[in-house]
């Protein structure tokens, strides 16, 4: 009955990462005013994993699970001493938990008595809603608040909210139910290897047409999060995905490619209809993309006074923004935004020591993956550590949000299972 209970809270979880509903305690300011990397934040579905941890009670791991847990720990006790050297404790302590929730729900995935194929459905189903709310809200320019689900009104017209400026006018990017369009884009590009992967291991083999469904609908929707962090990230992984699946010529990966075919053909199809969005996103005399070009450049030139006041152990998990404010005072609070590079930031704010147990997680990866004997899961996993990795090397939001440390936690707990193990 307990495990019952936990595999249903891991799965409803899994299913609701996109839904925003957080409860906010409360916040640190910066001296020229409010900044969202200083709210102090519990979000419903850490709630559930935490229950669901409760119940599930000691994992089940396979040999392969537990050669990451290594990694995962010295991360979390390098951020705990981070922590203590941290000008900003409050805020580095909520960064720790969020970081130890998305460590609690790798452990409930990699665990064997957690169905892997049902994890993906249900992470799947889940980006359907936070899809067609974002077709909505690029048609449509606006979309109502929905409180309860942590979702706030969105207007194009309003400053400060993520758009696209044409000679035609200004589009608000799709954000879905998340909290910037970016971080939506990195859902649809995991979402879309996860469909190839379900389809290359006949997860049903009457209705394969049925993933044609999601495929159309996440491919489309990716275009107009004008994400292109998660272009790039999509558009790599799956080239890589055909190049070795022909090169093996391996019909277990075969089996994915009209549906990835379908996909390509998708993007194509939406990038023809809105070609002067798309290509308005590759034009930095735009006003829009000048301003984010600028800034994304000066934050590299800030970063070294930030790394040299602490190198060892960093200047505190979530500490960036205010670090900066402290090294370059007297700005708008909007202007301190962390740099836009998840392994620089990791290794800001958490030092040397940090971002060595992240290579050292991604080499154990790596490794795990090249011993496998399991080809479906060589293929896909190479693909989503790609995804990933272009994905940190271009934004932030894999360490600074929930909901990037959870797409992280999902991501390497699916790669490890999709490998062959033993029970241990």
């Amino acid at each position: 009955m307990r495990n019952r209970i936990s595999a249903l809270l891991t799965y409803l979880t899994v299913f609701l990462l996109p839904v925003q509903a957080v409860w906010i305690f409360s916040s640190v300011t910066l001296a020229k005013g409010d900044t969202q990397y200083g709210m102090l934040l519990l979000f419903g579905t850490e709630i559930f994993i935490a229950f669901a941890t409760i119940f599930r009670g000691f994992p089940r791991l396979g040999v392969i699970a537990q050669k990451m847990i290594q990694p995962m720990y010295v991360l979390v006790a390098t951020g705990f001493l981070s922590l203590t050297f941290s000008t900003v404790y409050s805020v580095g302590l909520f960064s720790i938990l969020h970081l130890l929730s998305a460590c609690l729900l790798f452990l409930l995935l990699v665990d064997e008595r957690t169905d892997v194929k049902k994890t993906i459905v249900f992470f799947v189903c889940g980006l359907i809603f936070p899809s067609l709310l974002g077709w909505f809200q690029y048609l449509f320019g606006w979309s109502p608040a929905f409180p309860l689900f942590g979702l706030p009104i969105r207007d194009a017209q309003t400053l400060g909210t993520a758009v696209i400026e044409t000679m035609t006018g200004r589009s608000l990017r799709a954000y879905g139910s998340f909290s910037h369009p970016n971080i939506f884009g990195g859902y649809l590009a995991i979402g879309i290897l996860f469909i190839g992967w379900l389809v290359s291991n006949n997860t049903i083999k009457r209705l394969k047409w049925i993933y044609s469904i999601p495929i159309v609908i996440f491919s489309s929707t990716l275009i107009i999060t004008f994400s292109r962090s998660a272009w790039i990230a999509t558009t790599t992984a799956l080239v890589v995905l055909l190049v070795i699946s022909f090169w093996k010529k391996r019909l277990v990966a075969h089996r994915a490619i009209p549906l990835i075919t379908l996909g390509l053909f998708t993007i194509l199809i939406t990038v023809i209809v809105f070609h002067s969005s798309v290509f308005a996103r590759f034009t930095p005399t735009l006003r829009v993309e000048a301003i984010s070009f600028e800034e994304r450049t000066m934050q590299y030139t800030t970063l070294l006074p930030i790394v040299r006041t602490n190198p060892i152990t960093g200047v505190g998990p979530g500490s960036f923004v205010f670090a900066l404010a402290n090294a370059f005072p007297n700005q708008p609070s909007y202007v301190y935004q962390p740099i836009h590079n998840a392994f620089l930031l990791v290794f800001a704010e958490i030092g040397i020591i940090g971002i060595l147990a992240i290579v050292n997680g991604l080499f154990q990866l790596v490794s795990i993956v090249r011993k496998s004997s399991s080809f479906s899961g060589i293929v896909f996993a190479t693909s989503v550590i790609i995804a990933l990795v272009w994905i940190g090397l271009f934004d932030h939001y894999l360490w600074t949000f929930w909901s990037g440390k959870a797409l992280v936690a999902v991501s390497l707990a699916m790669m490890v299972r999709w490998q062959k193990n033993k029970v241990k």
